[in-house]
């Protein structure tokens, strides 16, 4: 291995080598789109943040008291700071979760930008409010790309989405499901699994 890279990968080198390594394997799952994962980034971020101040510190104090430093030094003391108010199993558990809903989208044929909503639905405390919250963050989406939206039409579609996607939603949150006939007026928009495929999410 490269002098450089075996500096760049060692830990007491570079204490931020976990959040990198995070924030990569968030941005290829999602085709590099940086909105997907700014909560990567900022616990890189912070981790980059806090070894600049603990080196600072290591500077200031090296003149003083050698035990000043001795915090400073330990390249373990990151991990017990509660940088981002979230344990590191909670985070375990979060990214784990999503990894979850990445396998259930790709065997449903659907797009995986779809596991990011369920991830931010799941936050509501009801599997029937979740899947509302699912849909809306669906539709906003789907709205922000102009999908199924002419040039020049200003009402508000009503998507009726594929089977996969209702089964998707049906089996993420499986609790107090009702079933309601599928909407049929004018605003009415078929989409097809090809339609979310073709949503940039870059």
């Amino acid at each position: 291995m490269d002098k450089t890279v075996r500096k760049v990968r060692n830990q007491d080198s570079n204490p931020c080598i976990e959040e990198s390594d995070a924030s990569q394997k968030c941005l290829g799952a999602y085709n590099y789109d940086s909105r997907m994962c700014s909560a990567y980034f900022q616990r890189y971020k912070s981790c980059r943040k806090y070894w600049h101040n603990a080196t600072e510190e290591k500077r200031r104090c090296a003149t003083r008291h050698a035990h000043c430093c001795r915090e400073a030094r330990d390249a373990r003391c990151y991990r017990r700071q509660t940088i981002l108010r979230v344990s590191k199993t909670q985070l375990a558990s979060i990214n784990l979760l999503m990894d979850v809903y990445v396998d259930l989208c790709c065997s449903f044929g659907l797009p995986v930008w779809i596991a990011s909503l369920l991830q931010a639905a799941r936050r509501l405390k009801s599997d029937r409010a979740r899947r509302k919250k699912a849909y809306r963050l669906l539709q906003r989406k789907l709205m922000f790309h102009r999908v199924g939206v002419k040039e020049g039409d200003l009402f508000q579609p009503t998507y009726v989405y594929p089977e996969e996607v209702k089964m998707l939603m049906r089996s993420v949150f499986s609790q107090d499901i009702c079933d309601y006939p599928d909407p049929c007026h004018d605003q009415v928009v078929y989409l097809t699994l090809e339609d979310l495929h073709k949503v940039d999410i870059n």
